[in-house]
């Protein structure tokens, strides 16, 4: 059986490693990309299931005044 002849196997070993290695290396960054964009999305659900969350641009402090705001009857 003859071995199938790629563009990295005239290559010394070192650079067959250096390049999986940038391979890995990408595909470790890619999906940690991935995971970071899954995760913005759970917390942009939730922030819309959550009620009592401040909205978008408000800080705590400013919806904690609004609630302690005596309302006009």
């Amino acid at each position: 059986m003859t071995k199938k002849q790629t563009k990295h196997s005239a290559e010394t070993p070192v650079a067959q490693m250096a390049h999986l290695m940038g391979e890995m290396t990408e595909a470790a960054l890619a999906g940690q990309a991935v995971g970071l964009k899954l995760l913005a999305a759970e917390l942009q659900v939730l922030s819309h299931l959550i009620p009592s969350s401040p909205t978008t641009g408000e800080t705590a402090d400013a919806s904690s005044a609004k609630a302690q705001t005596p309302k006009k009857a």
